[in-house]
């Protein structure tokens, strides 16, 4: 926000290295909705119904669409971000991994392609 009232992640770390984004690529939630969400809630196409990985419920449609691109953390605010957490918490999914006892191993092919 213009004010500097608001803080993200962004504020305490560069995610726009060079490095980091050759090792993990990151995009905005707008890129993330559009992509995932199997339709492109701004101009209504459907994507590909292949490609569609977790798409945005019709309940979800209008509040992702006010959010997905800046969002506040004030819930009086008309674009609060909890129209997309409610939608992420609804279709995503987190499991129970524990450091002292769970890892994750990825293979070579698993890093370099989707």
């Amino acid at each position: 926000d213009e004010a500097r009232r608001q803080r993200g992640f962004t504020d305490f770390f560069n995610l726009q290295t060079k490095e980091l984004q050759r090792h993990v690529p990151i995009i905005t939630a707008e890129e993330f909705i559009k992509k995932e969400g199997g339709l492109d809630v701004v101009t209504k196409t459907k994507s590909n119904a292949k490609d569609q990985q977790i798409h945005v419920p019709e309940h979800f449609k209008k509040g992702v669409k006010e959010v997905m691109a800046h969002c506040e953390h004030r819930l009086k605010s008309k674009i609060w971000c909890g129209k997309l957490y409610d939608y992420y918490k609804e279709v995503g999914y987190v499991p129970s991994v524990h450091g002292g006892k769970n890892c994750f191993i990825f293979d070579k092919y698993s890093l370099e392609n989707d």
